[in-house]
């Protein structure tokens, strides 16, 4: 392994340590060779290859605008979560809205599939926080289809705290709880409940 590589990926694995990072925290290219991901309130990039770091400027109006997770999109996009929305930014253009997370609570962990044959292709999956007096707050999963009005609750059977999905190239879908990783099947997709 090449300097540049190995001091590029202590870079990452020291600034991910530093934000508590998730898999929902960046993404790599498709080739492989940069990383994209959230930076404290800025998103970033690092070629790997050259160890080089880049953030990546974002208008005045997102300058205090805590960035909660970051996902790869289609057609070159990178889709970034807010508190209240989600966003896409396509290189050399403001970002554009692409949906309210309202009412959800502490949306985080932003997941999309790309894959062209998906039957979800372009869905959006994002963690939320459930208030509960009885069992205390915990994270729960929600879908939106394109075009949705909203999200919709994914029942997680045996999953009690479902954050930061994610979806291989297989179409596969995987998500963390409470420091483990689960591998979920989608069931059925019925309109605002799905079960994995």
């Amino acid at each position: 392994m090449k300097t540049p590589t190995l001091l590029c990926l202590t870079f990452l694995f020291s600034s991910l340590q530093i934000f508590r990072a998730t898999a929902a925290h960046g993404f790599f290219s498709p080739d492989g060779k940069t990383v994209t991901m959230v930076y404290g309130y800025k998103l970033a990039t690092v070629d790997i290859p050259s160890g080089k770091f880049q953030t990546i400027e974002l208008p005045e109006a997102f300058r205090d605008v805590p960035i909660n997770s970051v996902a790869k999109g289609g057609k070159g996009k990178i889709l970034f979560l807010t508190e209240d929305a989600v966003w896409s930014l396509k290189s050399g253009e403001d970002p554009q809205e692409v949906c309210s997370t309202a009412p959800l609570a502490g949306p985080h962990g932003l997941c999309v599939v790309t894959q062209a044959d998906s039957p979800l292709k372009d869905w959006l999956f994002v963690s939320a926080v459930k208030r509960d007096g009885v069992n205390g707050d915990h994270a729960t999963l929600h879908a939106r289809k394109p075009g949705g009005e909203s999200f919709g609750r994914i029942v997680c059977h045996r999953v009690y705290n479902a954050e930061a999905g994610y979806f291989a190239l297989d179409g596969r879908f995987f998500l963390s709880s409470a420091g483990d990783v689960w591998e979920g099947v989608t069931l059925s997709l019925l309109p605002g409940c799905s079960a994995l």
